[in-house]
C-alpha cells in the first residue's frame, strides 16, 4: 500500500487489532501508537517523498524479569519480549543502496556492491545493515534497494542494536526473500552480524520470536531455553520501568564487579562462581571478606540468589501462582538495595513500594533502572507519580508481547 493509503487505514481503526496485539490491549495504548505511526508516516513521506508502496515493520524490545546474567554470562534469567519496539517504514529504491534514516534524522548508506565488513563500522547499526544484506545475499536473496525510516517510542531513546538487527534480518528477509526465513533462523542471523556483541542469545530470539522464557545458561553461548506459558495482561497487570538516572548511582563497573566474582571464585575453588555452593560461600565468608572484601562478597552472594530466585519465580508461574512470584520479586529488589546502595535506585523502591501497598511487586532491574509489577488499572497513576519524581518520560508502562518480529497488516 502507498502512504496515503497506509494512513487511511490507521486512522479508521484497520491496525487497531495488530496494535492491541503488539502494544496492550487498552484505548490508551491504541491511540497512542496510532498517533506515533502517524507521526512517523509523515516523516517517511518528507524524508522520501518519491516512494512508491511502503510495507512497515515491528520488532519488541525485551525486559529481563529475573536473573544475573549480564557480568559472568552464565546463570539462570527470566526474560520476556514487551510492547516496546524499534519499527521500520521501508520502500524499494531504485537504487543499489539502503538508504536507512534514524530517529535524529542521520542516515546509513550501505552499497549492495560492497558488502565486506569495513573498518570502523564494528559493532555500529551501518555493520548490523552492512551484515544482514551480506547474509541474505549469501542465502542466494536478490537483493535491492531500500529506503527505511526508523522508529522509536521516544525518538531520543537508543536503539538496541539486539533489536535493530532482528528487524533489519526481518525487514530484509521479507522484502527480497520472501519472507522464508523461520523466528530462529532471523534471529541467528541477527546474532550473526552482531558478532564480538555481549548479548547472551537470549534477546535475538525473544525479539524475533515474542513471549516470556526461562534461559538455563549451562555455558556461555548454547542456552537452555523454556517458554513460560504466563499472561500478566490476563492476570491484571503491567510491567512498569522506570530510569532512574539523574540522581545519584552506584559507583561501580563492569570489570570492578567481574573482579569481585572472579576473586571469590578463587577462594572457593571453583572455575565459575555459577557452579558454586550458597552454603559454601556463606561457611567461607571470613576467608572471603579477608581476602576479596566485603563487595565481594555482597556482589556474588547476589549473583547466586537472583539466579535462584529466576527457577523459584519459573516454579510459581508454571503453578499460575502470582503471589508468590510477586513475594520473589520484592525480595529480590531488598537484596539489590542492600548490594548496590544507589540514591535513586533506593529512592524509586520506596516510592513504588508506597504507591503499591500490598499489590504487585518492585525491583531493581540494574543501576539506574527500577521494574514494578503494577495492577494496570493503576498503571497510568503509579506511572504519573514516578514520573512526578524522576522526570517526564523517564517510566514507561509495557505489556508483555506474545508477538515477535512482524510486519503490519490491515485488518
Amino acid at each position: 500500500m502507498n502512504l496515503n493509503e497506509f494512513v487511511n487505514c490507521l486512522t479508521s481503526g484497520k491496525f487497531d487489532e495488530q496494535l492491541s496485539v503488539l502494544y496492550g490491549y487498552t484505548d490508551m495504548c491504541v491511540l497512542r501508537s496510532r498517533a506515533r505511526y502517524l507521526s512517523a508516516a509523515e516523516r517517511f513521506s518528507r524524508m522520501y517523498p518519491k516512494c512508491g508502496d511502503i510495507r512497515v515493520f515491528s520488532a519488541p524490545e525485551y525486559a529481563e524479569i529475573a536473573g544475573d546474567c549480564k557480568i559472568l554470562g552464565n546463570g539462570s534469567l527470566l526474560a520476556a519480549a514487551v510492547g516496546r519496539d524499534v519499527a521500520a517504514f521501508a520502500a524499494n529504491n531504485k537504487s543499489n543502496i539502503i538508504n536507512v534514516k534514524l530517529p535524529d534524522e542521520s542516515e546509513i548508506a550501505v552499497g549492495l556492491d560492497d558488502l565486506l565488513p569495513k573498518e570502523g563500522e564494528c559493532a555500529t547499526l551501518a555493520a548490523i545493515v552492512r551484515g544482514a544484506a551480506a547474509v541474505l545475499a549469501e542465502n542466494g536473496a536478490e537483493l535491492g534497494g531500500l529506503d527505511v525510516f526508523i522508529s522509536v517510542e521516544n525518538d531520543s531513546s537508543a536503539i538496541s542494536h539486539d533489536v535493530f538487527a532482528v528487524l533489519m534480518a526481518y525487514v530484509m528477509d521479507s522484502i527480497f526473500n520472501g519472507g522464508k526465513s523461520s523466528p530462529e533462523e532471523i534471529a541467528e542471523t541477527a546474532k550473526k552480524v552482531q558478532s564480538g556483541a555481549s548479548s547472551n542469545g537470549v534477546g535475538y530470539l525473544l525479539s524475533a520470536e515474542g513471549g516470556f522464557v526461562f534461559a538455563d545458561f549451562k555455558n556461555e553461548t548454547e542456552p537452555d531455553i523454556k517458554p513460560v506459558e504466563f499472561d500478566f495482561s490476563k492476570a491484571g497487570y503491567s510491567l512498569c520501568i522506570t530510569d532512574t538516572s539523574g540522581g545519584e548511582t552506584a559507583e561501580s563497573s563492569t570489570d570492578t564487579e567481574l573482579g569481585y566474582m572472579k576473586s571469590v571464585a578463587d577462594v572457593l575453588g571453583v572455575e565459575e562462581l555459577s557452579s558454586a555452593d550458597t552454603d559454601d560461600l556463606y561457611k567461607k565468608m571470613p576467608d572471603i571478606r579477608k581476602k576479596c572484601g566485603d563487595r565481594a562478597f555482597l556482589r556474588a552472594a547476589y549473583y547466586l540468589s537472583e539466579n535462584y530466585r529466576a527457577r523459584q519465580e519459573l516454579e510459581a508461574l508454571d503453578y499460575g501462582d502470582s503471589e508468590e512470584f510477586f513475594r520473589i520479586v520484592n525480595e529480590s529488589g531488598g537484596t539489590a538495595s542492600i548490594v548496590y546502595q544507589c540514591g535513586a535506585d533506593l529512592s524509586a523502591l520506596m516510592i513504588s513500594r508506597r504507591f503499591l501497598g500490598d499489590t504487585g511487586a518492585v525491583r531493581m532491574q540494574g543501576t539506574n533502572t527500577v521494574q514494578a509489577f503494577v495492577p494496570t488499572y493503576l498503571a497510568d497513576e503509579y506511572s504519573a507519580e514516578m514520573e512526578r519524581c524522576f522526570g517526564l518520560g523517564s517510566c514507561n508502562v509495557l505489556s508483555l508481547r506474545k508477538l515477535g518480529v512482524c510486519e503490519l497488516i490491515a485488518e
